[in-house]
């Protein structure tokens, strides 16, 4: 191309940048700023037969680029036709990703090859994609991305996190171990997500391994510590699951949810009394959460500690006012407990909450029976 046509070309961009704002609260002014007739000549095209199938026509990839944005439809045509060295990998990269935007990944894939294109553009669009929630977008980018580069640390690891995220465990073990092997750094999410993965699989030693491992390298990861503790309930090791729970809670003794954890595997194996203190400590760091305040409730109920019991299911009640469950939960022990006032409230909130509970009308009938 001579060099008064690339001075055209580039002055045709950088005029379609300046009006581009504009065109977009004025549509009416396209018809008036955009001749497609006048921007062909001036790339050198004299009649639409040459512009559209003259494969000598493009003299640089500045030039085809140029036409693949004026002419969508026949963008892949004007990419391909990018000549010399000179701006080839740019245009090799706009073809590759119109070929993934129009779900070709295959050729995505190829032509991305073919232009040593590297996969952090891919990466990158994951990330976003993950961002947004949108994670079939995220695993098709991620996917690209290491089939751009088999050996992009990065596309592995984002690869067996979203097979994490989603659930797909077979998935996630090969994609995180390709990872470190392409030199990701070792770090303890790849060793919860493979170990998980193994555990969802059936895979208890393995699940193990990974964890203890897991652990060596990062003995101050929560999550493994936590890992551990489900692996052991899995294998309803209650000893060693209350073992693991009370190392994690030696180095984060605010966890309320370990603490939670610990009541619910004290209660199984019926020791209300260390269920209720474990309880107690949980709703002491999160008065927030009814859950723990249940645990409370049952424990000391189980213990016949009825005022403490009480204290519990007002705390419910006045934490899940929409919750019917709940509230049902709590007429029933007023009712046992011969408190039919409170017992009635909770009961007539049930039936606001849900009108066709069946179990809350006839108790509530009962106790109008009865005043």
């Amino acid at each position: 191309m001579s060099s008064s046509k690339l001075f055209k070309v580039l002055a045709l961009i950088l005029g379609m940048m300046l009006i581009g704002k504009g065109l977009l609260y004025y549509p009416n002014l396209q018809r008036n700023l955009i001749n497609i007739s006048l921007i062909k000549s001036l790339l050198g095209f004299g009649n639409q037969k040459s512009y559209l199938f003259s494969r000598a026509g493009v003299s640089s990839n500045v030039q085809a680029r140029a036409l693949a944005q004026l002419e969508p439809a026949q963008a892949e045509f004007w990419l391909q036709q990018g000549t010399g060295d000179n701006g080839r990998s740019l245009t090799t990269f706009e073809l590759c990703r119109l070929y993934w935007q129009e779900g070709h990944i295959e050729e995505a894939v190829a032509a991305c090859q073919a232009g040593d294109i590297q996969a952090i553009y891919w990466v990158n669009l994951g990330l976003k994609a993950e961002q947004n929630r949108d994670y079939d977008l995220a695993l098709t980018a991620y996917e690209t991305a290491a089939a751009v580069d088999s050996q992009s640390a990065a596309a592995w690891f984002r690869l067996g996190h979203i097979h994490s995220v989603i659930q797909n465990h077979a998935a996630v073990i090969p994609a995180h171990q390709q990872a470190l092997a392409s030199g990701y750094p070792p770090q303890s999410s790849i060793y919860e997500e493979i170990g998980r993965a193994h555990l969802q699989l059936g895979n208890l030693a393995v699940a193990r391994e990974t964890f203890t491992e897991g652990l060596r390298l990062f003995p101050d990861s929560r999550p493994l510590h936590f890992d551990m503790v489900t692996l052991s309930r899995q294998e309803s090791d209650w000893q060693t699951a209350d073992i693991w729970l009370a190392r994690l809670l030696e180095k984060w003794p605010e966890d309320a949810h370990a603490w939670a954890i610990r009541g619910e595997i004290a209660w199984q194996q019926d020791d209300f009394t260390k269920a209720l203190t474990y309880y107690k400590q949980s709703v002491h760091y999160r008065p927030d959460v009814t859950g723990y305040w249940s645990g409370v409730a049952q424990s000391a109920v189980q213990l016949e500690d009825l005022s403490q019991a009480a204290a519990a299911y007002e705390q419910i009640m006045a934490l899940a006012p929409t919750q019917p469950s709940l509230w049902l939960q709590a007429g029933e022990f007023f009712l046992e407990n011969h408190r039919p006032q409170k017992a009635a409230e909770a009961f007539a909130q049930v039936l606001i909450l849900e009108p066709t509970n069946e179990q809350a009308q006839e108790r509530l009938a009962n106790l109008t029976q009865h005043e």
